[in-house]
């Protein structure tokens, strides 16, 4: 199975979430025993963490750059699907709330809590 991650925050300040999305991806690195392809995708404004790469991990970094709100928007909304029907995904999971809207396969979306809802 060929699975995307979307994997742009990692890239920015170490704060809880980039934490929990690092470390879900080297545990996911640990527990599968190469059955699955994984390709992370990535902004390219700010450097690749290469503790994430090999043992089937592949990333697609764009020349596309994710450093204001609306790029950020751009990206997760017209160049992951475009990517994710280039690379022929089976499986996406979206680490954030700004899941791409068009796309054809299925998708995790990880929520974090709900307490605005309170």
């Amino acid at each position: 199975m060929k699975i995307g991650i979307n994997a742009r925050y990692i890239q920015s300040r170490p704060t809880g979430v980039a934490k929990y999305i690092l470390n879900s991806i080297l545990n996911l690195k640990k527990a599968d025993n190469n059955s699955n392809e994984y390709l992370l995708f990535f902004g390219s404004d700010r450097p690749v963490p290469e503790v994430i790469l090999g043992a089937g991990f592949n990333c697609d970094v764009p020349k596309m750059p994710t450093n204001n709100q609306l790029l950020k928007f751009l990206w997760a909304q017209l160049y992951l699907p475009h990517a994710i029907k280039a690379h022929k995904i089976d499986l996406f999971h979206e680490f954030s709330l700004i899941s791409p809207v068009i796309k054809k396969c299925r998708t995790v979306l990880t929520v974090y809590d709900i307490a605005h809802l309170y």
